[in-house]
């Protein structure tokens, strides 16, 4: 859990007020793999408006779900790959948006 205060300078707002919430998880499934798992959830309320005539109060709403596997080939070598998902609503239509994100990676360690 976090809240941070952050400036912001646009008609509608003066600042940002963010609360963030995350949950994650590990689990090792063998000697060498181990699979991963997290929910986060961020929200944006902008405050204070710089001009009398601005829009509406405006919140946004960011969630995402990620689930990653490991593999630790050798003691200095690492396979991994992942896949995020993420969703965006807010009081302004225009800004919506859900995407997915996949990653295959691997480390070499010296």
């Amino acid at each position: 859990l976090s809240r941070d205060l952050e400036p912001w300078s646009e008609s509608f707002a003066s600042y940002r007020l963010e609360e963030r919430r995350s949950l994650g998880a590990a689990w090792q499934l063998a000697a060498k793999t181990t699979l991963r798992a997290s929910l986060a959830q961020a929200e944006h309320d902008y405050r204070n408006p710089v001009s009398a005539l601005a829009a509406p109060p405006r919140r946004d709403t960011v969630r995402s779900a990620q689930l990653a596997l490991e593999w630790r080939v050798l003691r200095n070598a690492l396979v991994n790959a992942s896949v995020q998902r993420h969703r965006g609503s807010s009081t302004d239509p225009t800004l919506r948006f859900e995407g997915t994100i996949g990653t295959l990676g691997a480390s070499l360690m010296f």
